[in-house]
Parts: C-alpha cells; sequence; structure tokens
C-alpha cells in the first residue's frame, strides 16, 4: 500500500451502509449467543424458565443502556467517534481507545470461539494456534476491505442461519419430549442474578454505538428490532434445545445447537451437522469482521484521525497477537471474560461517554 491508497482507505473507514444492512449484522452477533456456549445458560440449578426471563431482561436492559447515547446523538451528524473528535481532537483519542479494547476483545473471542469449535468437533488434532491465526489474517483482511463489504455478506449469512435454524428444528421434532418442557412451569428464582452474568454478552450494543455515524436511515429501529428479534431467536433454540435433550442440558454443553442438530435427521439432509458447520463458520466470520472493523475504526481515532494505513498494521498485528494468546493460553480467554462479563464496563462507556461529551459541549457553549 502506498499513500495515493489512503483516501480509500478512509474512505473505507467512513463508508456507509443501510439500516437494514446493520439489522443484519447486529441480529447475527446476538443470534452467535445461541451457537456458542455463552447462549442463554446460567449456573447448573437455573430453569428454562429463570434462562428465558434472564434473556428479556438483559434485551431491556440493552435498551435502557443505549437511552443515553441515542438522546445524545439525536439532531447530530456522523457518530460518537466523530462527534468526539470534532469536539476536540484529544477527547477523539481517548474515546476512539477506550472503544478500542472492547472491540478487540470482542473480536478476539469470536475468533476463540470458533478455534474452540472446531479443536472439539472437526479437527482434534488440529493445533489451535494454526486455526486462530489463519481466522484473524481472514478477520482482518476483511476489516481492511471495509464494512461495506461485511454488510453485504450479511444478509446472505442470516438468510442461511435462518433456514438451518428451520431445518434442525423440523428435523429434531422426533426427539421433542413435551415433559422436558415443564420446566417452563417451575418457580422462577435467580433471574436477575443470571441476567447480570450474561449482560456482558450482548456485544452489539457496542457494534451499535461504533457504527452509529456509518449507517443512514432508521438506525434506532434496527437496533430495536435486532435486540427483539435476536433475543426471540436466542429464546426459540434454547425451548428447542430443551425439548429435545431436557432441561439444563444447555448449561453443561459447550454448543447445545451443534448436539441438536447431531440428532436431526431430514430424509433429503440426513443429519444436519454440515448445516450447523456452514452456518457457524459463516456467522463466525461475519461476526469477527464486524468487530474487526469495530477495533479498526476505534484504533484510527485514537490515532488521531490521520493516518490509516499504518493504523492497519497495528490493528492487524494486535488482533493477531490477541487471538493467538487467547489460542495458547486457556487462562488468558478467561482472565478476558471475567473482566467483561458482568457487562460494567460495557455500561460505563456506552452511558459515561455521550454523557461526559455532553457535559464538555456545555461547557464549552459557556
Amino acid at each position: 500500500m502506498n499513500r495515493g491508497s489512503e483516501p480509500v482507505l478512509k474512505g473505507k473507514l467512513s463508508a456507509r451502509i443501510s439500516a437494514f444492512q446493520l439489522f443484519c449484522l447486529l441480529y447475527l452477533s446476538r443470534v452467535f449467543l445461541a451457537l456458542s456456549k455463552t447462549g442463554a445458560q446460567g449456573e447448573q440449578g437455573f430453569t428454562l424458565s429463570s434462562a428465558l426471563l434472564a434473556l428479556a431482561v438483559d434485551m431491556l436492559l440493552g435498551f435502557a443502556v443505549m437511552l443515553p447515547f441515542l438522546l445524545y446523538m439525536r439532531g447530530r451528524d456522523g457518530g460518537l467517534l466523530e462527534n468526539a473528535h470534532a469536539l476536540h481532537p484529544a477527547a477523539g483519542r481517548i474515546v476512539g481507545l477506550l472503544f478500542a479494547v472492547p472491540s478487540f476483545y470482542y473480536c478476539a473471542e469470536t475468533v476463540y470461539q470458533f478455534g474452540l469449535y472446531y479443536r472439539e468437533y472437526i479437527m482434534e488434532n488440529t493445533g489451535t494456534l494454526i486455526v486462530a491465526f489463519l481466522m484473524a489474517l481472514a478477520v482482518s483482511y476483511a476489516a481492511f476491505m471495509g464494512l461495506e463489504s461485511v454488510a453485504r455478506m450479511s444478509f446472505l449469512v442470516l438468510a442461511v442461519s435462518v433456514v438451518t435454524f428451520l431445518l434442525i428444528g423440523f428435523g429434531a421434532a422426533g426427539n421433542y419430549d413435551p415433559i422436558y418442557l415443564r420446566a417452563l412451569l417451575f418457580p422462577v428464582d435467580g433471574v436477575w442474578k443470571q441476567a447480570m452474568d450474561t449482560f456482558g454478552y450482548f456485544f452489539d450494543l457496542l457494534a451499535f454505538a461504533v457504527l452509529y455515524g456509518n449507517t443512514k436511515g432508521g438506525r434506532g429501529h434496527s437496533f430495536v428490532w435486532s435486540g427483539v428479534l435476536g433475543t426471540a431467536t436466542v429464546a426459540v433454540l434454547s425451548v428447542m434445545v430443551s425439548a429435545a435433550l431436557g432441561d439444563g442440558f444447555i448449561s453443561r454443553v459447550s454448543f447445545p445447537v451443534h448436539t441438536l442438530a447431531g440428532i436431526s435427521e431430514l430424509s433429503i439432509f440426513q443429519r444436519l451437522d454440515a448445516g450447523y458447520l456452514v452456518c457457524w463458520t459463516l456467522l463466525s466470520f461475519v461476526r469477527g469482521a464486524l468487530y474487526g472493523f469495530c477495533a479498526y475504526r476505534c484504533l484510527y481515532y485514537a490515532g488521531g484521525a490521520k493516518r490509516a494505513v499504518p493504523v492497519f498494521y497495528l490493528f492487524a498485528a494486535v488482533l493477531t497477537v490477541l487471538c493467538s494468546l487467547f489460542a495458547l493460553v486457556g487462562n488468558a480467554a478467561l482472565a478476558a471474560s471475567t473482566l467483561f462479563q458482568n457487562g460494567l464496563i460495557l455500561t460505563v462507556l456506552l452511558v459515561g461517554t455521550p454523557l461526559v461529551l455532553f457535559l464538555l459541549e456545555r461547557g464549552r457553549r459557556a
């Protein structure tokens, strides 16, 4: 890349996508919860009814957390990063750096989950470092290509995911046992605790804040509908798994929908493991690319919003090292997850940043 490519890179960082494409990206990010071990689950002893209510609580908490951001953005052009940079370059650097840290983690966590699945179910003899390294390179390249290409792909992945879920649901119909759904009638206990434990998994809140300036049209509607439909999809998949495999199965197995796909059979498709594998690979790539682009964009503003080329090399290097670290040192991924799991850091960023920027603007006017 030469100096002449710089305007092209800046154009990719500022390219706009439609509200529907934003919906697809946010929806897929949330549905990823149901496919990985982070979906709709809690500690041993939580009932299905508690898990479903916790999902609903998390969704409502997400709407509440984003309310200050939406109020701040009313009547303003661009997004949060752009407004912080316009207020003062130092403010843009700080906000960019603060939002880059969780974006890097969310991207690396997605790559880690992707590699974990391949290690456990597909290529047991393949080193996790190789899988993580290759996926990190693919995600970095997707981030370099820009948000538009990932957004265009998101609709295809959404269609593939929905069809796969329907096929798995119909294929597993012969294994559904109504007695397993008795858990829906059990007393609800520990909902708030479980909601607090899983709120940090709703990464799409940060993606919405970072991509707000890259989206045209009804951004708020896209956010609400992706939250509602994404949560509903996770809930339905949780009920399907519980109805076929028993209440509490989700909290004991890393990839419960994979197990459900393994017992699902349709006359024309036979077992649906392959369909799940395709869905998982595509969805992991889109989700990783989404947060990879968020990290790249935040790092660009942290660097002063001047040079995108060296920032890209820094982004790719940091992401590759972080993904490799998670793959090689299991405790590293665990430590990072405990840091972000309860959603406190995410909440402080999303609520505190627009409030501080608003106060700084008021102080400047005064």
